[in-house]
């Protein structure tokens, strides 16, 4: 008698609308219709929005398996199209072997030496903005993209900007941004050849960038010898380990600052944003932070010592688990293929969610509370959730190559700051809303006082 092997499955589709499916109710709801689908459907499931079926899988399990067993099955796929158009094919954007000689390439430069010299620039930066203006609401959502964004100016090409420039380029990049971001969110976009006044904005911010960088470029050509003091130098000398010879081309290194500085700077932006805005409810987490930094004489000597302010980093780890920047994360299927036992097909899309996985109940007590001791080595709440379940960067070798960067930017700026300021809020209400990267659904208000 023949014996067959019963079919894999796909995870269960969860009915929706007529036509549309599940993608008014996403619109409409945003972040909280996700949380609500693995609530009420578990940890796999299918959507279909409009014609589209999305394969969405919700445990730390299914993070694992998904961006560290087998990236090469679930790959950044038609879903980072509209990033391709502004990164080119940058490391953000990059995939197979364009992507692993690019990492194999950059990954000294993130290194201690690398981040040594960075680390110059964001202190000067940090010292810059940590003293705003006193007893006044502040829209810090914006202040914090003023900073990150100065301070990337400021790594990559030196702190040699005249203010009107500097304004120039913040506002290039900040269009760009915006309208990267909302391609990546719409289901179905315009073709971009269209004279629409956006596609016009676009390409006119997107050649300024690329005008400026090119001449920054250019400069430093004529001035080869001169040792490596900011990012595009060390763009400049990056080279294979193998060969002194293989270097970066010109485009090459304008699609890694692109990639850099448009997507390091807005999750950087936003996580500090939500820093501020729990720190300004919790005034004794406040007053932790600052006692430990004045323990530490508010010294921070060079890019390894994060290690000796535990509370801070904490705490930035306690908003990073509340509020992960990134709280989606989307791949193809290159070829058919399995996850958690479910059958995925070839060219499907998959998400997995770090929001969702750090804030479910059954890996952390009290989800939603900000509790920073819970990434205390000590605690009782340390290292209570399980391996996967805390993926603020993502995870497997494709995690983020700038994780250090961004917390050497939260937690200088956080030392400055709280040598003589503290933080309070009139806010309680502020809300999620998830597009590419996770935002508030209002400005975040802050109000300084001075001690």
């Amino acid at each position: 008698m023949k014996l067959t092997t019963p079919p894999i499955l796909e995870p269960p589709l969860i009915k929706g609308k007529f036509l549309f499916g599940h993608l008014m109710a996403a619109k409409k709801e945003g972040v909280y219709f996700y949380t609500r689908m693995s609530k009420d459907h578990g940890d796999a499931l299918r959507l279909k929005f409009g014609h589209q079926t999305i394969y969405l899988f919700f445990n730390p399990e299914h993070n694992k398996e998904v961006l560290v067993d087998k990236p090469d099955q679930f790959i950044k796929g038609v879903r980072y199209e509209p990033l391709r158009l502004l990164l080119g094919n940058g490391l953000l954007t990059s995939t197979g072997k364009d992507w692993s000689a690019q990492r194999k390439m950059l990954n000294p430069l993130f290194g201690k030496e690398g981040m040594d010299i960075l680390l110059i620039h964001i202190n000067y930066i940090s010292e810059k903005y940590s003293s705003p203006k006193i007893n006044e609401e502040i829209n810090w959502t914006k202040y914090m993209f003023e900073y990150t964004l100065e301070v990337a100016f400021t790594s990559f090409f030196g702190a040699n900007f005249l203010e009107d420039q500097k304004l120039k380029l913040l506002k290039a990049s900040s269009d760009c941004i915006r309208f990267v971001s909302k391609r990546m969110s719409n289901i179905i976009n315009p073709p971009i050849y269209l004279p629409l006044k956006e596609h016009r904005q676009f390409r006119k911010s997107f050649l300024y960038l690329k005008k400026t960088v090119e001449g920054i470029y250019n400069s430093r050509l004529q001035d080869s010898d001169s040792p490596s003091n900011d990012m595009l130098d060390l763009l400049m000398n990056a080279h294979d380990s193998e060969s002194e010879n293989k270097k970066l081309t010109s485009d090459e290194i304008w699609d890694q600052i692109l990639s850099f500085l448009i997507a390091g700077h807005e999750t950087t932006a936003l996580t500090m944003s939500w820093f501020f805005y729990l720190l300004a409810q919790n005034s004794e987490v406040q007053e932790k932070i600052a006692q430990e930094c004045e323990k530490n004489n508010f010294q921070f000597e060079n890019s390894l010592s994060l290690s000796q302010y535990p509370y801070l980093m904490a705490a930035i780890n306690e908003t990073m688990r509340l509020y992960p920047s990134g709280w989606i994360l989307a791949r193809s299927a290159a070829e058919e293929a399995t996850i958690g036992g479910f059958r995925v097909k070839k060219g499907g899309t998959i998400a997995v969610s770090p929001l969702i996985t750090q804030r479910d109940p059954r890996w952390w007590s009290n989800p939603d509370k900000f509790i920073p001791e819970r990434f205390l080595e000590g605690h009782d709440l340390f290292h209570q959730a399980p391996r996967n379940a805390f993926i603020p960067f993502s995870i497997g070798k494709r995690n983020c190559i700038g994780s250090r960067f961004a917390l050497l930017e939260i937690a200088l700026f956080a030392i400055h700051f709280f040598k003589n300021h503290r933080v309070n809020t009139t806010q309680t209400d502020v809300k999620m809303k998830g597009f590419v990267t996770l935002k508030s659904d209002k400005h975040i208000q802050i109000k300084v006082t001075k001690i």
